[in-house]
């Protein structure tokens, strides 16, 4: 069962163990850490109706047959999984980030516009939808790609953990990195700012290019006074702790222990998320550098090597450390094998000499198989639901 599905799934548990009564196989096919987490949450659950109570007992012998079918006695909360749900809290933060700008896109009427360009009845309205670019969209598109350029910068130090952040704007990220964010932030804003002076400046004959453009479908009132349009462009920031309320822990203990055990429960799926997707991502970069380091199979040509192929991986490794968050020595060494391995080596060298191509390709290979080995001992080990799920 998909991230996302399985969220929703166990949001109403009342519902979640109804489904599961009426069909046993969502069981079965829950990977392990989905499977815990239901467990978890199914051990708070206390029905009141006799229906209810019914299928808590049905519930209770389906997971213990799952148990033994799964070769599992033990919760991934033992103490182990607990510690590092545990580091996940506390080594992040959830970066809540809300970047807007408007769009200078018209719906037209079909009618009408079928009118003005000479119709004549030929053409059914209603099965024509037409928008039209309000002004040249090479200016407003200035400032999407400094947005997108900042959201790379975000997302290279995310952990992805669907488990904590369902979206809507929010990123997991390493506590260590609030400060640099918050530099980057404040270097986006300013320049941001500037990028609009100078959409400013040439707003008035922005307006004066649509209006010869855009002919009869001009009307001024589609363009306002430039505050207007720059109200809209706004950002805002915040860093949303990983932690219970203390403040809830005052009102009722009781609700202050369910909700860091709910909390904990999410950090440990969050946990194999985000080790998940650091392997994945490790093994996709060192693919494609030894990929560009190979000769081609048929012509026996060097491959033209992208200088983005070592900074990615270089700037994978730096960082590394900071978004090391479960701990996970495996990768740690794997990443510090191929930082030794890189040691001052440069793109020239790489591109002009064949024998450090290959003794990197050499190496690089072995790195490959052995984060495959990483990836294939945990698809093993724990089930993981299929794209297709």
């Amino acid at each position: 069962m998909k991230t996302e599905h399985f969220i929703r799934f166990i949001k109403d548990i009342s519902k979640a163990v109804r489904a599961i009564t009426l069909n046993p196989d969502i069981l079965t096919q829950l990977a392990d850490e989905q499977f815990e987490i239901f467990r978890s949450r199914f051990e708070s659950y206390k029905p009141r109706t006799e229906e209810g109570q019914a299928n808590r007992g049905v519930i209770e012998t389906l997971i213990a047959r799952e148990l033994d079918l799964r070769g599992e006695q033990e919760s991934l909360l033992t103490q182990t999984g607990l510690k590092t749900a545990e580091l996940v809290a506390e080594k992040t933060s959830i970066l809540e980030l809300h970047i807007r700008q408007p769009g200078f896109v018209k719906k037209l009427d079909s009618a009408v516009f079928l009118d003005k360009n000479g119709n004549n009845g030929n053409v059914d309205a209603d099965v024509l939808h037409v928008h039209q670019d309000l002004i040249d969209m090479e200016y407003p598109k200035t400032l999407l790609k400094h947005r997108a350029k900042f959201l790379e910068y975000v997302r290279a130090w995310e952990v992805r953990a669907a488990m904590l952040t369902p979206g809507n704007g929010q990123y997991l990220v390493p506590k260590t990195c609030a400060d640099a964010m918050y530099a980057k932030f404040d270097e986006f804003t300013t320049t941001r700012e500037e990028l609009l002076d100078e959409f400013e400046a040439k707003w008035e004959g922005i307006i004066k290019d649509a209006k010869k453009t855009r002919g009869a479908f001009f009307a001024q009132s589609d363009y306002p006074p430039f505050k207007a349009v720059r109200s809209k462009y706004v950002q805002d920031m915040r860093f949303i702790p990983n932690a219970v309320d203390e403040g809830l822990r005052q009102k009722s203990k009781e609700a202050f222990q369910r909700e860091t055990e709910r909390l904990m429960v999410q950090c440990t799926g969050a946990a194999a998320e985000i080790q998940a997707a650091l392997r994945a991502g490790f093994r996709e970069l060192i693919e494609h550098f030894v990929e560009r380091l190979s000769p081609d199979p048929e012509t026996g040509k060097r491959s033209r090597f992208n200088e983005k192929r070592l900074t990615d991986i270089v700037e994978f490794i730096d960082m590394f450390k900071e978004r090391n968050v479960t701990n996970d020595e495996q990768l740690a060494s794997l990443c510090d094998q191929a930082k030794l391995v890189l040691t001052d080596v440069s793109v020239t060298d790489i591109r002009s000499k064949p024998e450090v191509a290959q003794s990197l390709k050499q190496a690089f290979d072995d790195i490959v198989v052995a984060t495959d080995d990483l990836i294939e001992v945990r698809t093993r080990k724990v089930r993981v639901a299929s794209a297709g799920d």
